[in-house]
């Protein structure tokens, strides 16, 4: 009975993660329509641009996803009402180190498209993806209000 248990319980979680993996995927290539048809990025540009923007992506992710959730996870099920205050020092000084290096990512990124792009085109990257991320939020509002209606 509790090899059954442990077999249900990897699989709902194999399965939930493949869902989200699936998820991303399907944003990330969202993304990267939304990018491509406003952006208007010559072939040139394009050649040089998609690699380092993907390099980019995916370090952010892993910081702000992976370590970040991490970090949120050691909390525990308790959340702040267990933790001491050395354990408080240690998650915040950990929160800004994750900070600073993220921080660091995007300087970094920007001073590559500067090489890459016209400046027009660095700070448009920067509307752009704030555009995006506003519609999908907007969407999946209304995806959510449009199930609790039925």
């Amino acid at each position: 009975m509790k090899n059954i248990i442990l077999i249900a319980v990897t699989l709902l979680t194999f399965t939930g993660l493949q869902a989200q993996e699936g998820r991303r995927e399907r944003i990330k290539s969202l993304k990267i329509a939304y990018l491509t048809e406003n952006l208007e990025l010559t072939p040139e540009e394009a050649q040089k641009f998609w690699p380092v923007y993907n390099t980019h992506e995916e370090a952010i992710y892993k910081l702000r996803v992976v370590e970040m959730g991490a970090l949120k996870r050691n909390l525990g099920s308790d959340g702040l009402r267990s933790i001491t205050d050395a354990e408080a020092k240690n998650i915040i000084d950990a929160y800004q180190d994750l900070e600073k290096r993220i921080f660091t990512l995007e300087q970094g990124f920007i001073n590559d498209l500067r090489t890459i792009l016209s400046p027009r085109k660095v700070v448009y990257l920067q509307v752009l993806e704030e555009k995006f991320r506003r519609e999908l939020l907007r969407k999946y509002q209304q995806k959510r209000s449009g199930n609790r209606r039925k």
